[in-house]
Parts: structure tokens; C-alpha cells; sequence
């Protein structure tokens, strides 16, 4: 990433010091089971429910969990799906499994140096169970070497979330998904369940999975207009650290307007 987006992103989050938003969304705040309005969408079907399972720091920055019920859509799914269980995470003690990594925690960033984990979202990845779309329940395996010696340093296994950086004309973040090439990376669906994560971090930055860059979580541009206010309401939910979607830092790199014209035809809800 050039020094002037790095620069500019320093300039928009304090990143030596983390502290909570003065308003949480407590879990018990939103009733997930029994939402307005969430048995229908725009395309007139049943959406279908899973549940979630999320690690966080409270307002007194004590790691807490809860579990879920909320929709199974892409939007929602994208932000507990990226890295399988097992996949090392660099923090300032060395690699971590994802699974056992806790709010507070120190993860190493490619930009910002270490910052503190204040949210961990995990889901389950069930083999022929109901999906919106059938790349939900795919995984992507990297093997080891795939983009250069040690990167990564062993194979990887990724969720349909997990996105790497594609530099160009423009930097942009592409899901991994994207550089398949039946080889060397593929998808594979898994013959029994597993479990998937992803993690948030003050800002939105370039970790170490096995070795290998990939982003943490980020919303979507646009997502309070693809979701509607009382999905928005009920996706908020999943995150306690945060109030509103500000509270979610920059993103490292805009999406294109193409894009989010896409984003929305396909998965308004």
C-alpha cells in the first residue's frame, strides 16, 4: 500500500489507542429471533437462519460471547466466513489458530503494526445443508508456495470472505476465490462440517494467515442501503464493540462504483 493511503488512513483512526464506543448494542438490545419483517425478502421467499457464535470486548474491554440466530445470506455470512479452523494468525506472541485467538489479543498488521482483536465471529460450514448460493458453502485451499516461497508457508484453507490484495491500475481487495486456477488454488466442498472465522480489528488491515496477507473484516460499502434499516439493525447486533457503521473504521481500499451496483442487485434483501 502507497505511503499516501497509509498516511491518510493514520490520519482518520487512532491506532495506539483503542477505546469503545460510548454506546454499545447489547445483544439482548435486538430479538433475533423475531425480527419484523425477516421471514420476507424482495424475491417473496423465506430467508433462510444459522447461527453465530462471537467473542468481543465489552465496554469494560473484558472479552465476553454470545451466540446468534440471523440470517444466512452472503451479507451476513461475509463477515464470520474467511478463515477455517487451524489457520495461523501472527500476533505479538507468535501464530495463534484463529479459534483460539481472544478479544484484546495483538495482531500483527502489514501497515499499522500491531492491533488489538475486538471481534471474533465464527460460523459453521454444514455440507449439503440449504444455502442462498452454492459458493457459501465452499472452501478455497491455497497450497503452500502458491505466491512465492513461504506465502504461504503451509496450505491454507479460506471461507468465501477471505480476500486478498490485487494491486493494478488501481489496489483493490478480490476474493481469494477469484485467483483459482484448479491447481495450485481450488474450491473444494467439505465432506463434513467446519468450522469458519473472521476477526475485526480498530481498522480494516492486511493480517498473516499461514503466512499469506489477507484483510480483515470490513462492511461492505453501501450496506445500510442493501440491508434496509431494521436488517442493518439486526446485523449490528452480531457486532457489540460497534454502535453504528462508522465504528468500523476505514476500509483500506474504496470500492469501485461498478461494484456496489453489482453487490446490490444481487444480494439486496
Amino acid at each position: 500500500m502507497g505511503a499516501g493511503t497509509d498516511a491518510t488512513l493514520r490520519k482518520r483512526v487512532n491506532l495506539s489507542h483503542y477505546s469503545p464506543p460510548s454506546r454499545y448494542q447489547t445483544p439482548e438490545s435486538v430479538s433475533l429471533r423475531h425480527t419484523p419483517g425477516i421471514a420476507q425478502t424482495n424475491r417473496a421467499k423465506t430467508t433462510l437462519m444459522r447461527r453465530y457464535e462471537m467473542l468481543y470486548l465489552d465496554p469494560g474491554n473484558v472479552p465476553a460471547r454470545y451466540t446468534a440466530i440471523a440470517p444466512a445470506t452472503p451479507m451476513f455470512e461475509a463477515a464470520f466466513s474467511a478463515f477455517a479452523r487451524g489457520t495461523l494468525i501472527k500476533t505479538t506472541n507468535g501464530p495463534c489458530a484463529v479459534e483460539d485467538l481472544e478479544p484484546g489479543m495483538m495482531i500483527e498488521t502489514l501497515d499499522f503494526g500491531p492491533q488489538p482483536l475486538l471481534w471474533r465471529g465464527m460460523m459453521n460450514i454444514i455440507p449439503n445443508a440449504p444455502a442462498e448460493r452454492p459458493e457459501q458453502a465452499q472452501l478455497t485451499r491455497v497450497m503452500a508456495d502458491t505466491f512465492g516461497m513461504g506465502r504461504p508457508a503451509s496450505d491454507l484453507v479460506l471461507g468465501a470472505a477471505a480476500q486478498m490484495l490485487r494491486r493494478g491500475a488501481t489496489d483493490r481487495l478480490t476474493p481469494v476465490s477469484k485467483f483459482c486456477d484448479g491447481d495450485s488454488v481450488f474450491q473444494t466442498t467439505p465432506p463434513s462440517p467446519v468450522q469458519v472465522f473472521h476477526i475485526c480489528l480498530p481498522v480494516q488491515a492486511m493480517i498473516s494467515a499461514n503466512d499469506l496477507y489477507l484483510a480483515s473484516f470490513h462492511p461492505r460499502s453501501g450496506l445500510g442501503e442493501i440491508l434496509g434499516p431494521q436488517m442493518l439493525r439486526l446485523f449490528l447486533s452480531l457486532f457489540p464493540h460497534v454502535s453504528n457503521l462508522l465504528d468500523f473504521g476505514p476500509a483500506l481500499f474504496p470500492e469501485r462504483a461498478a461494484e456496489r451496483v453489482g453487490l446490490m442487485d444481487s444480494c439486496a434483501v
